[in-house]
């Protein structure tokens, strides 16, 4: 809470003040402030903390050690990530107009919301799972099934609320921006609806393989399995593009969701050869075959509002019956 009103007591003065360089000294003021505020907690805490065991010279090392074998894992991941979420908007970029290019870039941020729901849930399996690990391995496995069904659950539903709904969720942004006399988004960005099925589908799997990263592979130091998957996601996107011989834009879209789903089925599978045990149950494969019904209803014209209705009636029957 105390970082986040820094931010705002920071950012705003100084981008109202200075403009474009404002925002970067409001970066370096605000990154100093944070990093000398957690430098004074953990000061507080080595010196007036009873319980925390300081950790003798070898010790130390190797926690040095590990933690630096996982980051380097963790930013080439970071690094390849970063260049896929990217790599439509520089390939197209040489191909079409500025123009059809904004176009994908609006799609792009709409499929890449679903990501919101992965980051917050990552923020706190990454610690917890870890902590599980070492402290009670013979539990790790079902507390992992447990939440990463719920996680998954909740990443499908919002994916296929996403597709369903689109046009519906923009024209209400519509309705709230034609009060202060703003121009349709909806209009504007019309064709961009029609490319972003498969991208959604990509950022689905994108989602889960960042989930499987944080609960399995950091916390049993097996991230060789998190670095081909994300390697394979970043080939069989540039791969298909290049294979497709269709529109740009919907060729990248289609692109992005084969790559994803190529990582992570990949992933999925070398975590069941490292691991011993597939990391999705089968009720979560049976409720991902009950939301393809309802998105083959959603390609087949039925009305969205009442297919969206029955979903999420029949999304919370399956939750209180085999999730909650």
């Amino acid at each position: 809470v105390g970082t986040a009103f820094l931010s705002i007591a920071s950012y705003v003065p100084l981008v109202i003040s200075y403009g474009f360089m404002g925002y970067y000294y409001a970066l370096i003021i605000y990154n100093t402030l944070s990093t000398l505020i957690l430098l004074m907690f953990a000061f507080k805490l080595f010196r007036y903390g009873n319980d925390i065991e300081i950790p003798n010279k070898q010790e130390l090392g190797n926690i040095i050690k590990a933690v630096f074998k996982i980051g380097l894992y963790m930013y080439v991941i970071k690094i390849l990530v970063t260049q896929w979420e990217k790599l439509g908007p520089v390939v197209l970029g040489k191909m079409v107009s500025v123009e059809v290019l904004g176009i994908f870039g609006f799609a792009l941020l709409i499929s890449s919301k679903i990501m919101v729901i992965s980051d917050a849930i990552t923020d706190v399996t990454l610690p917890s799972m870890t902590s599980i690990y070492e402290k009670s391995r013979e539990k790790f496995k079902d507390v992992f099934l447990t939440a990463n069904s719920k996680a998954y659950f909740l990443i499908l539903v919002s994916a296929v609320m996403l597709i369903i709904l689109k046009r519906e969720a923009i024209s209400i942004a519509d309705l709230i921006f034609s009060f202060v006399g703003k121009e349709s988004i909806t209009t504007r960005y019309s064709d961009a609806f029609v490319i972003m099925d498969p991208m959604i589908v990509g950022f689905w799997a994108h989602a889960h393989i960042n989930l499987l990263r944080s609960g399995l592979s950091v916390p049993t130091k097996n991230m060789w399995t998190a670095l081909v998957s994300t390697v394979l996601m970043f080939i069989f996107t540039f791969i298909t593009f290049y294979l497709l011989r269709i529109d740009p834009l919907m060729a990248f879209s289609i692109s992005m969701g084969v790559g994803a789903l190529v990582g992570y089925l990949v992933y999925i599978f070398l975590l069941k050869y490292t691991l011993g045990f597939f990391p999705i149950s089968k009720k979560d494969i049976e409720f991902t075959g009950v939301s393809i019904m309802f998105l083959a209803g959603y390609y087949y014209n039925l009305p969205v509002i009442a297919l969206s209705a029955v979903y999420l009636l029949v999304t919370y029957y399956y939750y209180v019956k085999n999730y909650k």
